[in-house]
C-alpha cells in the first residue's frame, strides 16, 4: 500500500500563537538585557569613584595644611594632576552631558602680607543679601554684567546676585583695604561653550594693594590696568564633592563623593544656597545614586536614605565632618 505523505502550512491561529508566545519572551528578555547594561555602566561608574576617593586621599595626604581647596567647585582640576589631567575617572559612564567643573582661578591681593582669593567663593554670600553685610566673609561681591555696566563707579548698594540677562557673563569685585569703595580690583568672567573660561582683571588706579590673576599655568600675572583675557579649561564631571569633604577624615564613613546634578553639594551648615535634593540630586543609575566614602567603599543607595535636608541624625552622620 503506497502512502502519501500530505504537507500542510500553519494556520493563521498556529502563527498568532507563535507571535504571541516570541512577543512574551521579548518582553521578559528586553528589559532584562536594559537591566544588565544599566548594571554595568552602574559598576564601572562605581570604580571610576573608587578612584576619585584614592585621588582624594592622596591629596589630603599631601595637603594636611591646605585642605580647603577640596572645598569649592573647583575641586576637579585639584585631583586631576594626579591622573596626568584624564577625565576620564571623573565621568559616570551613564552621564551623555558631564557638567562643567569650575576651572581653578584665583587672585591674589599683596598688601599687609598679601592673600590669596579664589574667585569661585566656597561662601557664595552674594546670594544673600547685600554687600554691607561682610562678618567674617570675604569682601568679594559677584555682580551680573547688566548691574555692572549699570553700577559705574556707584558701589555703595550692591544688589543681591542674580544671572541677569547673561548668566554666562559675570564680576567678581574685590575690596582690598577696607573703605568699602569696592573700587579695587575688578574680574570678569565669561563662560565659552567649547569647555572654556575666559577670565579679564582691572585694576583700579586709586587701590592700596597689588593684585594679581594666577594663570592656569600657575603663573601670577600682575593686574596693571587690565590683564587677560586669560583662558582656563573647564573639565567635565559627573560627581559631586560634599562641602564637609575638606574636613572628613581618610577612612571613615562619610560621604564625599557621589551621583549629582552639580558639583558641589551643600550640607548641614554651609553659607550658600539650600541643596534643594530633588532638583540637583541625579539618581542616574535605576533611580539610585552610587555614593562614595572615605573608606574608600561605594554603596548604591536611594536618594531619599542620604537626604541632606532631612532632620535625621543617622543621615546627618553620614555628611558631618569631624575635623576643623
Amino acid at each position: 500500500m503506497n502512502l502519501t505523505a500530505h504537507k500542510r502550512g500553519f494556520t493563521l491561529l498556529e502563527l498568532l500563537i507563535v507571535l504571541a508566545i516570541l512577543a512574551a519572551l521579548a518582553a521578559i528578555v528586553v528589559p532584562v538585557g536594559t537591566r544588565a547594561g544599566a548594571m554595568a555602566r552602574r559598576i564601572l561608574c562605581a570604580s571610576n569613584l573608587r578612584s576619585v576617593g584614592e585621588l582624594y586621599t592622596i591629596y589630603m595626604g599631601d595637603h594636611p595644611d591646605d585642605r580647603k581647596a577640596l572645598a569649592n567647585e573647583a575641586w576637579v582640576p585639584v585631583l586631576m594632576p594626579y591622573v596626568n589631567d584624564r577625565p576620564d575617572p571623573f565621568i559616570c559612564p551613564e552621564d551623555d552631558e558631564p557638567d562643567w567643573a569650575w576651572p581653578l582661578v584665583t587672585m591674589r591681593t599683596s598688601w599687609l602680607g598679601g592673600r590669596d582669593e579664589d574667585i569661585f567663593e566656597i561662601y557664595p554670600h552674594w546670594l544673600f543679601g547685600d554687600h554691607n553685610d561682610f562678618e567674617d566673609k570675604p569682601k568679594i561681591w559677584k555682580v551680573n554684567n547688566d548691574v555692572y555696566q549699570a553700577m559705574g563707579k556707584n558701589r555703595t548698594d550692591m544688589p543681591q546676585y542674580t544671572p541677569g540677562s547673561n548668566p554666562k557673563e559675570y564680576w567678581f569685585i574685590l575690596e582690598d583695604i577696607g573703605d568699602d569703595d569696592f573700587l579695587d580690583f575688578d574680574v570678569h568672567v565669561k563662560e565659552i561653550s567649547d569647555g572654556t573660561v575666559e577670565v579679564t582683571g582691572k585694576h583700579w588706579a586709586n587701590a592700596h594693594a597689588r593684585h594679581h590673576i594666577i594663570g592656569h599655568d600657575g603663573v601670577a600675572h600682575e593686574v596693571v590696568g587690565t590683564v587677560g583675557p586669560l583662558k582656563y579649561s573647564v573639565p567635565p564631571s559627573s560627581y559631586a564633592i560634599s562641602s564637609k569633604a575638606y574636613a572628613v577624615i581618610p577612612g571613615m564613613r562619610k560621604i564625599v563623593f557621589l551621583d549629582y546634578e552639580s558639583k558641589y553639594c551643600r550640607v548641614l551648615d554651609d553659607v550658600g544656597p539650600e541643596p534643594e535634593w530633588a532638583r540637583l540630586n541625579a539618581p542616574r543609575h535605576l533611580d539610585r545614586a552610587n555614593v562614595l566614602f572615605a573608606d574608600g567603599g561605594v554603596e548604591y543607595l536611594d536618594p531619599d536614605d542620604i537626604n541632606p535636608e532631612i532632620d535625621n541624625d543617622d543621615t546627618e552622620a553620614l555628611w558631618a565632618p569631624i575635623a576643623n
